[in-house]
């Protein structure tokens, strides 16, 4: 076989030459052929150097000068149109003041004022115990608490003046008899000499001089101390047992208040627990139950919080006082602002999350306890500048050049490095403080080998 060598005409004569190598050229007197396939071989040998040498050809050709390299475009972007926000998170609505109210006591469920989703005002009456025994137990501490009083009274009055007049009378009778037992003694212990008396007979009036004497000296201390009044001692005691019976008074009359459920705070009934005539039990089983004193779920609907589970490598993304969004699964079409109200001071370990709550600013009667919610954080409050809002462009679109930070702008089908200043990252872009204008235009992701001058063309444009 002749020798060939590879075409250097146009692709037309080089697919004409790569069919004519391929082709079976008859003779009248043909070579022979090895049986192991030796021709084909040199055949396929020559058909893949054809299609290298193309394929060489092509890549010469698309890094000719002149060739446009195919590039994708960003802009550069006002705030108002940048990413909303730098996190998202999903969450759960709590009320900031729920709690579950019920009695401090047993006893019978009388009256049940209100239902679930009533709105309730601070202090309005919700539901009445029977008071009957509490009522009787008020009346009869009362009559203690004036027994105990009347009491103090007369003993820091002191005696009357005929008391006093009683006690000087009973002391002027046990002096008279005094004196007159001691002269039947005096009498009898002179028949006693003259052996004109017994011995016995004298014996019983030396005893009853003795009585008289201590008669005496009985009534002048009662008049004494009837006279100075009561001891202080005694006053004390009085007083103390006033006091007492007075504690036990308020005691019944809490008792008494606290068949009467009043709301603590201004609120709607989320839940009622009991019905009117159930039997409480004071320490029940909360919630639910019959025989427990729990009544109602009581939330204050005005003040909602999301509370949220931040993953612990995204909590350098959020802060205290930080505006954010918040979208509820059940009113998809509106957009609450809110605020991010406190990182708790907690961790879960088994899920490496950082619990947070975020105030809802503005509620309305469409949200609701538990309701599923997406909170967006965002990077700042919206708010009315002074002078343009800050331009923003992808972190990607950036390149280091001799320690500046420069893109590649593309005008007019060519590309020039410009240099820029930037400021704060937000999320996959950064802020531009000097060196760009709105709408400008730019490689988004440039290759190293992409140079001053380069001539490209937009992804999908010729």
């Amino acid at each position: 076989m002749s020798s060939e060598t590879i075409p250097t005409q146009g692709p037309a004569d080089s697919r004409r030459a790569e069919l004519a190598s391929l082709r079976i050229h008859r003779t009248e007197d043909p070579a022979p052929r090895r049986r192991d396939g030796s021709s084909l071989g040199t055949q396929l040998f020559w058909f893949f150097s054809i299609l290298l040498a193309a394929g060489a050809g092509y890549l010469a050709a698309s890094q000719l000068p002149g060739r446009a390299a195919e590039i994708e475009l960003v802009r550069a972007h006002s705030a108002a149109s940048a990413a909303a926000g730098s996190l998202t998170a999903t969450g759960y609505l709590q009320a900031k003041r729920r709690t579950s109210i019920g009695f401090k006591m047993s006893g019978r469920l009388t009256e049940r004022l209100v239902d679930e989703g009533d709105k309730v005002k601070a202090g309005q009456v919700l539901a009445r115990l029977d008071s009957r025994e509490q009522a009787a137990a008020v009346a009869r501490q009362q009559g203690a608490l004036d027994q105990a009083r009347a009491a103090a009274a007369e003993m820091e009055a002191g005696f009357r003046k005929e008391e006093i007049g009683k006690a000087r009378w009973t002391l002027d009778q046990a002096k008279a008899n005094q004196v007159k037992a001691d002269q039947d003694l005096e009498r009898l212990r002179g028949l006693f000499a003259r052996k004109a008396a017994a011995k016995s007979q004298l014996e019983e009036d030396e005893a009853a001089a003795r009585a008289a004497r201590a008669a005496v000296e009985t009534a002048r201390q009662q008049l004494e101390m009837m006279t100075a009044g009561m001891r202080p001692e005694q006053i004390a005691a009085a007083r103390a047992n006033v006091k007492q019976q007075e504690a036990l008074l308020d005691l019944a009359k809490t008792q008494f208040e606290e068949c009467v459920l009043k709301a603590p705070f201004g609120g709607t009934i989320l839940e009622k627990h009991v019905e009117q005539g159930s039997m409480l039990m004071f320490g029940g089983p909360p919630g639910g139950s019959s025989n427990a004193a729990e009544v109602f779920t009581l939330a204050d609907l005005s003040e909602l919080e999301a509370e949220i589970d931040i993953a612990e490598a995204s909590l350098s993304q959020v802060h205290e006082g930080q505006p954010a969004e918040i979208v509820a699964d059940a009113v998809p079409d509106k957009k609450y602002s809110g605020t991010l109200s406190k990182v708790m001071p907690r961790a879960n370990r088994q899920k490496a999350v950082v619990p947070v709550k975020v105030r809802v600013a503005s509620p309305d009667e469409r949200l609701r306890p538990d309701m599923s919610v997406k909170v967006s954080f965002l990077e700042q409050k919206v708010e009315k500048q002074k002078g343009p809002p800050p331009l923003y462009i992808p972190r990607a679109a950036v390149r280091d050049k001799g320690g500046a930070k420069v893109v590649y702008l593309v005008r007019d089908g060519q590309v020039q490095l410009h240099v820029v200043e930037l400021g704060k990252e937000q999320g996959a872009e950064i802020e531009v403080l000097r060196g760009l204008s709105p709408g400008d235009a730019m490689v988004a992701n440039p290759s190293p080998d992409l140079a001053e001058g380069s001539k490209v063309h937009e992804k999908g444009q010729m």
